[in-house]
């Protein structure tokens, strides 16, 4: 210790001799530079600055100056203390270096101006260059630099140019760039600095994926270095050629050359995925990781790597390569290879991560994105465990955290697993912290999931035996109780009673578990044991309301019921009718047994064909039934009323399905809807639209779809329409007129009322009606909805006609003189025209009659105005310009007549493609087949025999 002291003074001395040796060196090198600018300052006047050569020595030596100048100032920048330099301005204190080398930009700036042309201009853009280089100046430094290397012949100043921008080029990151330049300037080695400035030639390959270059030149830089004549490189090649050789894939070039100079290839790698990871370079610092695990061997040095790759996923959030790394290291863990340390650093890192994931699987940024959500909270919970597994003294805490994880996104499973797990560990090391926690925490599960059996048993005993008082405590007897009851476990259920009844001798709970259990003796015939339950309910062991044990009256007439449908199964009818009338007899029958034997009078009843006993006591029953009864057995009369309307009992089928509609009203009940119907159509079958319209007036109230009311309302107005009542008729088609399922239907219904009011004179009322049904057409037809051929055809219809009246108009057109002929002319075929545009009209509504109509006008229009021109002569047209005449007008009579003949054509196709049955047929059928179509209207067609 002590004789370490002469020598750290003997290495100050020697540092201080050293630096006063370099300052006294500058200083003297200095003066010489001072001596000799004012020499050539003098010639360079003389010469009144015409002489480039003499300004071009004045900016070397001013540039030569400023960096002895500027090298003393950083060392004297470098011996400030930190805290205070961060408080220097720079430009003060760097100002004299600065002032030299903008001298000697000065001089270069001259030189530009005035020697363009000057032989040695690559030299001063040189300098211009390295200046503004210096002065992280990098588009100007860019700019010179250039010109530079196009200006320069040879030489020093050719090399020194291409190794400055090609330095620019690799601080800016343009690697493409300053490959050419570097490669062209050290293609010989020159000076000391060829082994630095290899050194970022071969990074340059590197970073443009050239990684067979970048590691010939690294390993040539590293051979070089050993050279006293170059700087040496060998460390930085060695910190660096390892994340080449890793990233090119060719570990095992790498590994030679570690192990020729002596290195450990794996811990070298090691060392580069660390310094990549604090660059922020995941990728290749997680290949790099990668690459060290493919080779190394040792299994303390395999725990290293991993706890540096625990850090690189969980710095950039990589959290499942991060388990899998976990994983490893947990096999680690098992065989004891972790040091102390190694173990602190693993277990911090399962925890954090573990707490990142937990926030985000419960929080609220991923709320909507259910994978996600469970994706992290899984990853979590594997986290959880493995932790419990390392840290067993925590292991229930652990646990419990991997349940609230899988229970916050709905893993009820896992769930339940881990907060089990918990409360097995609590019970079995005398924990208290989380041990009611993870009771609490399978009793959530429990609820929001389904459950066996067992697993509610479980949690509900373990609950009790901690917390057997309270009100929480009751419900949970409850469910305990009734868990045993679901699975036949009869003394369980009765335990529980028992000490339920221990802790709260006077809660009328009591009565809904004796209950059940009575029940249970009851069905297995155990009359005995019903009976010893009434002993002990009415000696005061067991708590029971008045009410109940009035109830217990009515056990009896149960059973009178039960012995009734005894015999019923055993097929004696007659017995169990007359068994059933007893009980109706019975002044001592409840209520309840009363209405249950009317509604088996009518099964029996039913299955016996009464029709008259089957309505009767079905009636009986409805009225007495409650709500919840009507509901249970709304099938049953649905049945009796099918029943009754194939024996062809309509109104007593249609009055039982309104009795049931009108007790079920306030029961959700699918069957209500169906009885609703039935008894409305069954109304309708026997023309009783009175009862139909009593129905559908209450309909809503009951909570019947408006669809189906729309529908019975659409069967209401066919009925008045059948009826000839036209004021109801009119009524319902303009309360059908917004329903979605009937607009369409109803177009056909405004077109009869058009039509009724037509025959009555009512102009006002058929034009009202007639644009109802034309905008409920164009309503259906945007919405692609089915309309009725006879709309169509009426609408198309409409459209014909204006047709007609453009013909009409056509044949009052005629040729007159022949100064007029083109004006006529033009007339008549704008009328065509006008045609074709009517006939798409038609086209576009969709009737076929329509269709074909419109084209035997278009045909025979067309065909009329050929005729017309071929026997037109002009008035004023002389006999011999007739045929010259006739010659120019061929044209025209040709295009009309294809014209008609296109249209005919179409007709047919139409015909063909659409299967169209009209009386138009007959014009289009060339009389090959003279068959003229005429549909049947209300003909009535004959079978063979003439009926």
């Amino acid at each position: 210790m002590f004789k370490l002291v002469p020598f750290i003074f003997l290495l100050i001395s020697i540092v201080s001799f050293a630096n006063d040796e370099v300052e006294k060196r500058r200083k003297a090198i200095i003066k010489i530079i001072n001596e000799e600018i004012v020499e050539v300052q003098k010639l360079s006047k003389q010469s009144g600055n015409r002489n480039p050569d003499l300004l071009l020595r004045l900016a070397d030596l001013n540039l030569e100056k400023a960096r002895l100048v500027r090298e003393k100032e950083n060392s004297d920048y470098l011996d400030i203390p930190a805290k205070r330099r961060s408080k220097v301005n720079k430009r003060k204190f760097f100002a004299e270096s600065n002032r030299y080398f903008k001298n000697a930009t000065d001089y270069c700036l001259l030189i530009t101006r005035k020697f363009k042309n000057y032989s040695r201009i690559g030299e001063v853009y040189y300098i211009l260059g390295f200046n503004a280089k210096e002065e992280n100046k990098t588009r100007t430094a860019t700019k010179y630099l250039s010109l530079a290397n196009k200006k320069s012949k040879g030489g020093d100043t050719k090399i020194k140019t291409q190794i400055s921008l090609a330095e620019v080029y690799y601080n800016e990151k343009k690697y493409r760039q300053a490959i050419p330049l570097y490669e062209k300037a050290l293609r010989n080695k020159v000076d000391k600095w060829w082994t630095k400035d290899s050194f970022n030639l071969a990074w340059c390959y590197f970073r443009e994926n050239r990684y067979s270059s970048a590691i010939s030149k690294m390993e040539e830089v590293f051979k070089v270095s050993s050279s006293d004549k170059f700087i040496d490189m060998r460390a930085q090649v060695e910190r660096d050629i390892g994340l080449f050789y890793a990233t090119a894939n060719k570990i095992d070039r790498g590994v030679q050359f570690y192990k020729r100079i002596g290195v450990n290839f794996t811990d070298q790698l090691l060392k580069i995925g660390v310094a990549l990871l604090d660059q922020g370079k995941y990728t290749r610092a997680d290949k790099v990781f990668n690459q060290a695990l493919k080779y190394e061997k040792d299994q303390r040095k395999l725990v290293e790597i991993y706890i540096e790759q625990l850090n690189l996923h969980q710095r950039f959030g990589k959290y499942g390569k991060h388990l899998n790394v976990v994983k490893e290291l947990h096999r680690s863990f098992k065989k004891n290879l972790l040091t102390e340390n190694q173990l602190k650093s693993f277990v911090f890192q399962m925890e954090k991560v573990a707490a990142i994931l937990q926030r985000q699987a419960i929080g609220k940024t991923y709320s909507r994105l259910v994978k996600v959500r469970r994706q992290k909270a899984m990853l979590a919970i594997d986290y959880f465990e493995i932790l419990a597994s390392v840290e067993s003294k925590r292991s229930d805490e652990f646990y419990y955290l991997a349940g609230e994880t899988a229970y916050a996104v709905k893993l009820n499973t896992q769930a339940y697993v881990n907060y089990k797990k918990t409360y097995e560990i609590s019970e079995k090391s005398n924990k208290n912290k989380f041990k009611f926690k993870s009771i609490e925490g399978m009793m959530a599960v429990l609820s929001a999931s389904k459950s066996s059996t067992d697993q509610n048993i479980y949690v509900f005993e373990a609950y009790l035996k901690e917390k057997p008082r309270g009100k929480a405590s009751i419900k949970v007897y409850e469910r305990l109780f009734n868990n045993y009851i679901g699975s036949n476990n009869y003394r369980g259920a009765k335990g529980v009673l028992d000490r339920f009844k221990t802790i709260y001798p006077k809660d009328l709970k009591q009565e809904a578990m004796i209950a059940k259990l009575m029940d249970i003796d009851r069905k297995a015939k155990r009359n005995d044991a019903v009976r010893a339950w009434v002993k002990e309910i009415e000696a005061g062991k067991y708590f029971a309301s008045l009410k109940y044990r009035r109830k217990l009256q009515e056990l009896l007439t149960s059973m009178q019921i039960d012995d009734v449908q005894g015999e019923l199964s055993k097929g004696n009818k007659k017995v169990a009718l007359v068994g059933y009338l007893d009980i109706l007899k019975d002044p001592y029958s409840t209520k309840r047994s009363k209405v249950n034997a009317k509604y088996n009078l009518a099964a029996l009843y039913f299955e016996l064909g009464d029709t008259s006993n089957t309505y009767r006591w079905s009636l009986e029953a409805l009225k007495e039934m409650e709500y919840k009864d009507v509901k249970n057995f709304s099938g049953s009369f649905i049945t009796f009323s099918n029943f009754l309307f194939n024996s062809l009992e309509f109104e007593k089928s249609a009055n039982l399905s309104k009795y049931f509609y009108i007790r079920a009203c306030k029961v959700r009940e699918k069957k209500k809807i169906t009885s609703f119907k039935n008894a409305a159509f069954t109304y309708l079958s026997i023309s009783n639209i009175e009862e139909t319209e009593k129905l559908i007036s209450g309909g809503k109230k009951c909570g019947i779809p408006n669809s189906v009311l729309q529908e019975i309302e659409f069967e209401v107005m066919r009925e008045y329409k059948n009826k000839q009542n036209w004021n109801r008729y009119e009524y319902y088609v303009g309360k059908l007129t917004n329903s979605k399922a009937h607009y369409n239907r109803i177009i056909d219904d405004y077109l009869n009322l058009a039509d009724i009011h037509a025959r009555f004179n009512n102009k006002r009322k058929e034009q009202a009606f007639v644009k109802m049904a034309r905008k409920l057409y164009l309503k259906a037809k945007r919405a692609k909805k089915i309309v009725s051929i006879f709309a169509l055809n009426t609408f198309a219809e409409k459209e014909v006609k204006e047709m007609e009246k453009t013909v009409a108009q056509i044949k009052l057109l005629n040729f007159s003189t022949l100064n007029n002929f083109k004006k006529d002319f033009d007339r008549i075929f704008s009328k065509l025209q006008l045609l074709e545009k009517q006939a798409q009209k038609v086209v576009e509504v969709g009737s076929g009659q329509g269709v074909l109509r419109a084209y035997r006008i278009l045909n025979t229009s067309y065909t009329d105005f050929a005729k017309k021109l071929e026997t037109t002569v002009p008035t004023g047209l002389k006999k011999e310009h007739i045929q010259a005449f006739k010659k120019d007008i061929s044209a025209p009579i040709k295009a009309a007549y294809t014209a008609a003949n296109a249209y005919l054509n179409e007709a047919k196709n139409a015909i063909r493609k659409n299967q169209i049955l009209s009386s138009e047929n007959h014009y289009f059928q060339d009389n090959k087949f003279p068959v003229k179509f005429n549909s049947a209207g209300n003909i009535i067609f004959m079978d063979r025999g003439g009926i």
